[in-house]
C-alpha cells in the first residue's frame, strides 16, 4: 500500500509536467495510472482461490501473480491487478513471435494466466 501511496503521490506532483512528455516520448499513455489501478491489495490476493484460464478469456478478470513479459523484462501485470485486452493481445502476440512470458502456463500449447476465482 505505501507503494501504491507513493506512485499516487508521485503522479499528483508531475500532472502536466513537461518531463512526463519527454519520459513517454510524447504519447498519451499514463503509465502510472496502470501501476496504481488495483482491485485488490496483496492481503486480499492472498486469501483468495486462484484458477487458471485460456488466454483470451483472462481479460477482465483479477491476475493472481505477475506475468512478465521477455523482452523486455519488465512486468507488464502485477497481482491484484485487473487484466485488459490490450495486455492480453501483447502477451499472445509475443508468444507467436516465440518470445517467453513469465507468468503464463502452458506457452506452446494453450496459455493461460492465473487469476482470482
Amino acid at each position: 500500500l505505501h507503494l501504491l501511496s507513493a506512485l499516487k503521490k508521485i503522479k499528483e506532483e508531475f500532472a502536466g509536467h513537461k518531463a512526463k512528455e519527454r519520459i513517454l516520448g510524447g504519447d498519451n499513455i499514463d503509465l502510472i495510472d496502470q501501476l496504481v489501478e488495483t482491485a485488490m491489495t496483496p492481503r486480499e490476493l492472498y486469501y483468495r482461490e486462484h484458477k487458471l484460464v485460456k488466454i483470451e478469456e483472462s481479460a477482465n478478470q483479477v491476475a493472481a501473480q505477475a506475468v512478465v513479459p521477455y523482452p523486455p523484462g519488465v512486468p507488464l501485470i502485477y497481482p491484484g491487478m485487473v487484466i485488459t485486452k490490450e495486455q492480453v493481445e501483447i502477451i499472445t502476440d509475443l508468444l507467436k513471435k516465440g518470445g517467453s512470458v513469465v507468468g503464463v502456463t502452458e506457452p506452446q500449447k494453450e496459455p493461460k494466466l492465473l487469476v482470482c476465482k
